[in-house]
């Protein structure tokens, strides 16, 4: 090899590990961005399981997938609690893995919750968004969907759609 092979191969090299680089981008892009969605009820087991019951406890917030140390941010909000879970984020075909490493709800009343609102308990909450959650991509890249859920005695679907 002589001396002007050299430059030629190392630019070969950068180039090949560049176009793979592009195409790892390529397959999380997809992934990436804010998502606005809810955690929709789909059936309530404890008390009255109306269709306005189940609206009522509906969780709705977004998810933010980050490419930075591919973190995620997950906010949902109910009619008494902020619900803020962080954590990492993996991908495997055209399902999004989100690992949670921490959990905060935040209960928004003073005295106690309110009889009249839609209140989950908060050890009930944690429990539930401490499990790893797997969403599935649409072929269109638009939405993601989850299998039904429990959270406490709330059965239902968590769906978020592309901002």
């Amino acid at each position: 090899m002589n001396q002007r092979s050299i430059p030629v191969l190392a630019s070969l090299v950068c180039a090949l590990s560049l176009g793979g680089c592009i195409s790892a981008d390529q397959k999380t892009r997809p992934f990436l961005g804010m998502w606005v969605g809810k955690f929709a009820v789909s059936n309530v087991g404890v008390g009255p399981n109306t269709a306005d019951d189940q609206r009522r406890h509906t969780l709705t917030g977004y998810v933010r997938v980050l490419l930075d140390r591919k973190a995620y941010l997950m906010h949902l909000e109910g009619e008494q609690q902020v619900i803020e879970i962080k954590g990492e984020w993996v991908y495997r075909g055209s399902q999004l893995i989100l690992s949670p490493k921490k959990v905060e709800v935040k209960d928004e009343y003073e005295d106690g919750p309110n009889p009249n609102r839609k209140y989950v308990p908060s050890d009930e909450l944690t429990k539930a968004y401490q499990q790893k959650l797997t969403f599935n991509l649409n072929k269109a890249a638009n939405e993601y969907s989850a299998p039904e859920m429990k959270i406490a005695f709330l059965n239902g679907t968590h769906s978020f759609k592309k901002e």
